[in-house]
């Protein structure tokens, strides 16, 4: 075993997920982690239970556990005279490779419309959260309990309605709700007419076979100057994605004006945009659009938490009618509960003091990452602190390999994405994009040191000249 594999040991016996279990299973399961992951060789030799206990201030009752366990599951042979050697015995059944593979006539194969957003899919266990995963809200703070009265009442007061079928637009009464929300908070210009709830995901545009053109951005987003003639645009102005930058008020004038004089439309995510850490984020285009051709998306996953399932749409009201029966073709109504619960936790001010609560923990967690970065991998990665946003940019210094680093990381047990995947023109930039907002300091601390040992540990470096 080297430094490295000690390192990670370390880090992960000490890991908040596992603070539950006894010390020989973290224990157990740190070794087990490296073995998968391929860190042990199938072979290697491991110190004894003295040496080990003694290396990482144990008991030796504790490693003997740990050991006894690792050799039951197969992932430790002890020979008499010789010692303890990692052993990868234990994998196949955990990965399901002593089934065998099913014959060539009987492999199923999907349409090409099918493969193609198979292609783009993301496949993961969306209850397993490793550190520094996408997208993610802390749900750790949010006040459950009063989420829970407010759904008990609406359930005593309206037992039977719930049952029936609700508006195919959404419930009105969090319409309302959130036509006030947005033209308070976001200077949107909308009434709940407007509105059409949604279940909140976003259709990718290659599933529909839509053709995408690349746009060059630039420090103030989108670079609208090099807009071809097109029907449709879409943008994150308040923090593009993947690198953050905020849509300048200029640059979301020109857009709308490039929209009227091409009678194209614009789609506006405004995902994160209450996540604004530094001065007062920028109005809508939405609200700016006098033409009406912006059509606006907003989502509650971010905000509450991911499995709310509840999103909108803000499109004129002569065509609100329309969405509303196209969208419930596509993917059916979101519960009428689920929907009024929501409308009261915004009504009752509970939704602003949450996002208020929620913005503060933000912004200590994106400073306490950056920190945590150039003081831990710097050798590797400059990060790019953004003015909001629930990620962190990293450009990876010239000549590191990108698969590389991802690769290292996946078999550390860290969520890492990838730059690269989010360019349409090459060669692309290369980096990552981290998650922060779901993690405490300590757990990114943790992540980024036990990120650096996965480097060191597979000797990723600049390449040579």
């Amino acid at each position: 075993m080297n430094t490295a594999n000690f390192e990670s040991i370390h880090i992960m016996i000490d890991a908040q997920a596992w603070r539950n279990l006894p010390l020989h299973l973290r224990l157990y399961h740190a070794f087990r982690q490296l073995v998968i992951s391929g860190a042990l060789a199938d072979g290697a030799k491991l110190p004894s239970a003295r040496a080990l206990a003694q290396r990482l201030h144990l008991s030796r009752d504790t490693v003997e556990n740990a050991y006894s366990q690792l050799q039951r599951d197969g992932f430790m042979t002890r020979r008499q005279g010789a010692g303890s050697f990692a052993s990868r015995q234990g994998v196949p059944h955990i990965q399901g490779q002593h089934s065998l593979p099913p014959s060539p006539r009987q492999t199923p194969t999907l349409s090409a419309r099918w493969q193609t957003i198979a292609d783009r899919a993301v496949s993961f266990d969306a209850r397993r959260v490793q550190t520094f995963t996408l997208g993610l809200a802390e749900t750790r703070n949010f006040p459950q309990t009063i989420w829970q009265n407010f759904a008990r009442q609406i359930q005593r007061e309206r037992a039977h309605t719930l049952m029936l079928h609700g508006d195919p637009q959404g419930e009105q009464e969090l319409r309302q709700q959130i036509a006030h929300y947005l033209n308070f908070e976001r200077g949107a210009k909308v009434d709940a007419q407007q509105i059409v709830i949604v279940s909140g995901a976003r259709q990718a545009f290659s599933a529909a076979q839509l053709n995408l053109l690349p746009i060059e951005v630039d420090g103030d987003g989108i670079r609208v100057d090099k807009l071809p003639p097109a029907p449709l645009v879409y943008v994150t102005p308040s923090h593009q994605f993947p690198s953050g930058h905020l849509l300048s008020l200029a640059r979301r004038h020109a857009l709308i004006d490039w929209a009227q004089a091409h009678n194209a439309w614009i789609i506006e995510d405004d995902y994160d945009s209450e996540f604004h850490y530094n001065g007062a984020p920028v109005a809508c285009m939405q609200g700016l659009d006098r033409e009406q051709r912006t059509l606006y998306v907003g989502t509650f996953s971010k905000t509450l938490y991911p499995g709310l399932r509840i999103g909108y749409l803000v499109v004129p009201a002569s065509l609100a009618a329309h969405f509303a029966a196209a969208r419930n073709l596509l993917d059916g109504a979101t519960p009428a509960l689920t929907q009024l619960t929501l409308a009261r936790f915004i009504a009752s001010g509970h939704f602003a003091a949450h996002i208020r609560t929620m913005r503060s923990m933000y912004a200590v967690r994106q400073a306490c990452l950056a920190q945590a970065i150039n003081q831990h991998l710097s050798d590797w990665v400059t990060p790019v602190v953004t003015p909001g946003g629930l990620q962190m940019p990293c450009w990876l210094h010239e000549g590191i390999d990108e698969q590389q680093t991802l690769n290292a990381a996946r078999r550390a047990g860290l969520n890492i994405a990838g730059m690269r995947q989010f360019w349409l023109t090459h060669p692309a930039p290369t980096g990552w994009l981290l998650g922060f907002a779901a993690f405490t300091p300590y757990e990114i601390e943790n992540g980024v040191k036990l990120l650096r040992a996965a480097l060191c540990a597979e000797n990723v470096r600049q390449a040579g000249p």
